[in-house]
């Protein structure tokens, strides 16, 4: 049976372990905004559906709510997961000496709430104006 390495902590390491955690919040961040635009792609294009298919309206009605449901889920799994990286960024970048120059503290925001809520805000506008739209057909 293998034994576990000890690994003694450099600066070196902790480096690296924050341009990880740097490069997974760039990759959430990406993600999100994928979403978006696919989610207000997909909601786009079961309106223009509803509008020539002979499938029911409640189909559609109640595809237009899982989809927006299921988008800020993953909207705010990918914000939670970006405020993890962000604490564990954090905490590698204060055992680095010299840090500070490469940690950008931003004053307002700091987690992307409001911008999470003008996410959600989006989708779920996007989600009643096409829901009002199918049903007003």
């Amino acid at each position: 049976m293998n034994k576990p390495i000890a690994l003694e902590f450099n600066e070196k390491w902790a480096q690296e372990w924050f341009k990880a955690a740097q490069a997974d919040i760039h990759w959430a961040k990406n993600q999100s905004w994928n979403g978006l635009t696919g989610t207000l792609a997909l909601i786009a294009a079961m309106f223009a559906a509803s509008k020539v298919s002979a499938i029911p309206q409640i189909s559609w009605m109640i595809g237009v709510v899982v989809v927006a449901a299921i988008s800020m889920w993953w909207q705010y799994d990918l914000h939670a997961f970006t405020a993890a990286r962000r604490a564990n960024g954090k905490a590698i970048a204060d055992a680095v000496t010299g840090a500070e120059g490469i940690v950008y503290h931003r004053e307002a925001d700091r987690n992307n709430v409001q911008l999470l809520t003008a996410r959600m805000f989006l989708i779920g506008l996007a989600a009643a104006v096409t829901f009002w739209e199918i049903v007003a057909r």
